[in-house]
């Protein structure tokens, strides 16, 4: 079963820092926002009531007074248009009564207010620059305060989530250090979260059921080590005494053969099974020579051999491993009962050098979306015909060993297995 590829993803530290920094953007906007809106109002301000006001009086003043001098200030400009605007700013002179706003002049902005008195024209220009300056003054805090604001943020995101996620690394640390073949202590009593301890509480639960679960395959594999292999010997031993009586012909003496090589094979299969039931451990290891136990695998296929055109090439130099005998033994023959379902006729070869065995046939050979899924359990192929453990053990054993397998095939050529494994010195 293969996993589902995962996207990007963020840790719970970058969720802190990603919801932190989200609230420092929203409290930032929310200033800028508010000091555009009192810049703009203070402009407003300036613009209605003040040059307004001004405006008015002026005009006022104009009225009673057309001779007298108009005000005048280092902010404020009046202009009094009698007929020609040659006085007049360029800007100006398409301006219509009332205010106006964001008019420049020589490149300052300007608020401007026209009243017409008769045939005459006053003019009010009120300089906004300095308005300007202070809104840029406003922006510029503003982004300084969001910029600080963001990091402080993430340095308040960076504690918070380390707080956070204290007690969470102590409890994968707790997890992490359990061990499979002894009674964990309850885990929940030592945090004082509720959170934190309801996924203890959890885990105390799982733990006592994967207890339970251990408890049973062990006792399993013991009693299955047992039953199982007590009725193999017993046959094994009688196959022998059989095998050692003079008076049996030679057919009953060859059918003898065949019921002693079964009985290895279904040990070497059982141990195998074993073997990889046990988390670490398992059978001892010892020095083997790999030759004699391809030269058994290539005599246990006799009989299936006999009924194809398939010869058996055996290319065995001294190679020594260490390993279980039952596993290297399940590893040897799996693969020549692989090639031998597989091939009709021609040939297989069985090379074994130091470091290397090779299991090479002249078979209908393996599909291209097949060779990538050979090795999982159960899986069976378009073209297979066996109950898809074998070369599943294969692997698994090699996997728990250290060795490796390689496999080249094409369909209608053949297949090649190559097995390495640490070289043995002789």
């Amino acid at each position: 079963m293969t996993r589902p590829e995962r996207g990007f993803s963020l840790g719970l530290r970058g969720r802190f820092i990603a919801a932190m920094l989200v609230m420092s953007a929203i409290s930032s906007a929310g200033l800028y926002v508010t000091v555009a809106q009192f810049v703009e109002f203070h402009e407003n301000q300036m613009l209605t009531r003040t040059l307004a006001e001004e405006l008015r009086e002026f005009a006022d003043f104009y009225q009673r007074d057309p001779d007298a001098r108009p005000p005048h200030s280092a902010d404020l400009q009046a202009y009094v248009v009698h007929g020609d605007e040659a006085m007049l700013p360029l800007p100006l002179r398409s301006l219509g009564a009332g205010l106006h706003e964001d008019i420049v002049i020589d490149g300052r902005e300007y608020a401007v207010g026209r009243e017409d008195v008769g045939a005459d024209r006053l003019y009010l220009v009120l300089d906004m620059q300095a308005i300007e300056d202070l809104e840029a003054r406003f922006i510029a805090l503003a982004t300084l305060c969001a910029a600080i604001s963001c990091i402080l943020a993430v340095l308040a995101a960076l504690w918070l989530s380390r707080l956070v996620t204290r007690p969470v690394s102590r409890l994968a640390g707790m997890v992490g250090d359990l061990d499979p073949g002894r009674p964990p202590a309850p885990l929940a009593g030592e945090f004082g979260d509720r959170e934190i301890g309801v996924i203890a509480a959890a885990f105390d639960r799982y733990l006592e059921r994967m207890g339970e679960f251990i408890g049973r395959e062990k006792a399993f594999t013991e009693d299955a080590s047992h039953e199982l292999r007590t009725p193999l010997t017993v046959i094994h031993s009688t196959a022998q005494l059989l095998a050692e009586d003079g008076e049996l012909s030679a057919l009953n003496r060859e059918r003898v053969q065949r019921i002693l090589r079964g009985t290895q094979q279904m040990q070497s299969l059982i141990e195998a099974l074993l073997f990889l039931a046990r988390e670490v451990g398992g059978a001892p290891a010892e020095e083997l020579a790999l030759g004699p136990l391809v030269q058994e695998a290539a005599d246990s296929q006799h009989d299936a051999l006999a009924r194809k055109p398939v010869t058996v090439n055996l290319l065995v130099e001294p190679a020594m491993v260490r390993a279980p005998r039952g596993m290297a033994a399940c590893v040897v023959n799996n693969l020549l009962l692989n090639a031998v379902h597989f091939t009709e006729r021609g040939r297989i070869d069985l090379e074994v050098v130091p470091g290397r065995l090779t299991v090479q046939d002249t078979g209908i050979g393996i599909p291209p979306e097949d060779l990538a899924r050979i090795f999982e359990r159960r899986y069976r192929g378009s073209q297979s015909r066996g109950l898809g453990l074998g070369l599943y053990l294969v692997k698994r054993i090699c996997d728990r060993l250290g060795w490796q397998v390689r496999v080249t095939s094409a369909p209608g050529t053949g297949t090649r297995i190559d097995v390495t494994f640490p070289h043995q010195p002789l």
